[in-house]
């Protein structure tokens, strides 16, 4: 048995066991110091990124209050609508027939509709961005988008609200007129809360009443995966 040359292999072996455990020390420290550095240093900025991009908050518009007579008969309110956009980056053929065939629109409806989206396909890589296809679409054609929600990627169906007067164009010079609001005003109101697409009242009652009548607006937030 060759037991002086095992003696001999002894030392170089511990000092190779101590270069090994040392370098595992470093790697461990070095993994270490980086879950500390994008946890606890940067963990509030991964934190937000990661939420932006799995949850997707909706703007839920303000409800406008109601103008009443003094026999309290209504004649101004709000009342429910949909609106429909579509996603370019995200929306696909069989999305669109769908979308063509619901709204039922007429063959050059269609290609104007599906020239605005190849454009926009190639204007923007941006997944969420969307554009309006029909404001206050039909109670029947909202009813089949829902029931085919999941069903249609790209495709979105965004609940509103739409001033209403009941009584039609009577008394229209009292109660006065609405419509969106200029970037300009947004720049000048921006801190009263106006953001762009606010409706705000231009004359009669609408515009006198204005910061009685506006409401103030909520929000939204969906959870989503990677696909919208």
């Amino acid at each position: 048995m060759d037991i002086a040359g095992q003696d001999a292999e002894l030392p170089e072996m511990r000092r190779r066991a101590r270069i090994f455990a040392l370098c595992a020390m470093l790697i461990f420290a070095a993994i270490a110091v980086r879950l500390f550095y994008l946890q606890i240093v940067e963990g509030d900025t991964f934190y937000e990124l990661t939420s932006d991009s799995i949850v997707r908050t909706q703007v839920i518009p303000a409800v406008r209050g109601e103008v009443r007579d003094r026999k309290n008969k209504v004649l101004a309110r709000m009342r429910p609508s949909a609106n429909l956009w579509i996603l370019p980056q995200v929306l696909t053929s069989e999305s669109f027939e769908h979308v063509r065939s619901v709204l039922n629109l007429s063959p050059d409806e269609a290609v104007d509709l599906w020239d605005r989206i190849t454009v926009d396909r190639r204007d923007s890589k941006d997944r969420e961005h969307a554009i309006l296809v029909k404001e206050d679409i039909p109670r029947q054609a909202q009813a089949r988008f829902e029931e085919l929600a999941l069903d249609l990627p790209g495709v979105r169906l965004e609940h509103a609200i739409r001033r209403d007067y009941p009584n039609g164009p009577a008394a229209a010079h009292v109660l006065g007129y609405m419509n969106e609001i200029s970037s300009d005003e947004v720049r000048l109101r921006k801190d009263g809360g106006y953001r762009a697409g606010d409706l705000v009242g231009r004359t009669g009652i609408e515009r006198q009443m204005e910061g009685y009548l506006r409401g103030r607006p909520g929000f939204d937030k969906q959870v989503v995966d990677r696909r919208g």
